[in-house]
């Protein structure tokens, strides 16, 4: 933590935070989202059940944030982000032996490995983001967080695409275990290159994680009587419920039902981040003149 920051320094320091969101959305794309990994996890030969279980742990271990959220706010939460956004990129590499424990031990083990692997991940990416999301309120001035929302947007649209694009043409052009694990190599490698990036962002200013420990609890109940939080809390699970209800197994559908090759399946990615990409400093913009409510209404419809 240091002294408070001026608008001017803090803008300045933002590229850091450009460039740590792309090089994060690289690493996101090449190992543990997407259609990469569910392949990955297909190719293993795992049913449709215990990859369902895989996925469900990263989202299940967000519930964490509810009793971690005082320390981390002690401890400041740059500092909690940077330490195990580093964390888990070394969990995710231990992913990098499982052709070996697969070989030697069998699907099942394999499942149990790869579970065990996932399980710490999230369980560091939980902790890590309970101390990104105010960090980064306090980095990014109001007068442009819609404007820097859309530039980090569009910039790690790109990076994703490209990302897609690369994996598309890896994976069509081999078989076996072998093709994911280059591509995770290179994602973990770009991820720690984030993180460096993260570590020269905006700090929080000094006494920003001082705020009060022994509120905790009552905070959380105050925030549960507010009517109009419980209702974004239930539009919220609404919209991701439904969301991962559709996208979760495009891949493995596309893949066996449709008949299309790993390498077109993985392509299909994107179509999204291309609609993103076009349209996503319009919505800054008019988040800024109009408000974020409207616009997150409006594209939720």
């Amino acid at each position: 933590m240091t002294a408070a920051l001026t608008d001017v320094e803090r803008i300045r320091r933002l590229p850091w935070l450009v460039a740590g969101d792309v090089l994060n959305i690289a690493f996101v794309s090449l190992t543990f989202a997407g259609s990469v990994f569910i392949l990955f996890l297909n190719q293993l030969g795992l049913d449709s059940v215990q990859i369902g279980f895989l996925l469900a742990l990263i989202p299940f271990c967000g519930v964490i944030a509810l009793f971690i959220a005082p320390l981390v706010t002690r401890l400041g939460h740059k500092r909690v982000f940077i330490t195990f956004w580093g964390i888990r990129k070394f969990v995710m590499a231990l992913l990098l032996l499982t052709p070996v424990f697969l070989a030697r031990f069998g699907a099942q083990a394999a499942f149990v490995w790869v579970a065990g692997i996932i399980f710490g991940f999230a369980l560091c990416r939980a902790i890590a983001e309970t101390g990104r999301y105010p960090w980064q309120q306090e980095a990014v001035p109001d007068s442009i967080r819609g404007k820097f929302t859309a530039v980090s947007s569009m910039s790690t649209t790109f990076a994703a695409i490209f990302a897609t694009a690369g994996a598309s043409v890896v994976i069509g052009a081999g078989t076996g275990l072998g093709r994911f694990m280059i591509l995770m190599a290179v994602g973990i490698g770009l991820g720690m290159l984030g993180v460096i990036a993260y570590s020269r962002a905006p700090a929080e200013t000094q006494g920003g994680s001082q705020s009060a420990h022994s509120g905790h609890l009552q905070g959380m109940q105050h925030a549960l009587r507010d009517s109009n939080y419980l209702s974004f809390l239930a539009a919220l699970g609404l919209a991701t419920v439904g969301s991962l209800l559709v996208i979760s197994f495009i891949p493995l559908f596309m893949e066996e039902q449709v008949g299309l090759g790993e390498g077109m399946v993985v392509l299909l990615g994107i179509g999204t981040y291309l609609g993103s990409m076009l349209t996503s400093y319009l919505w800054g913009w008019t988040a800024d003149r109009y408000g974020s409510k409207p616009v997150m209404q409006f594209g939720l419809g």
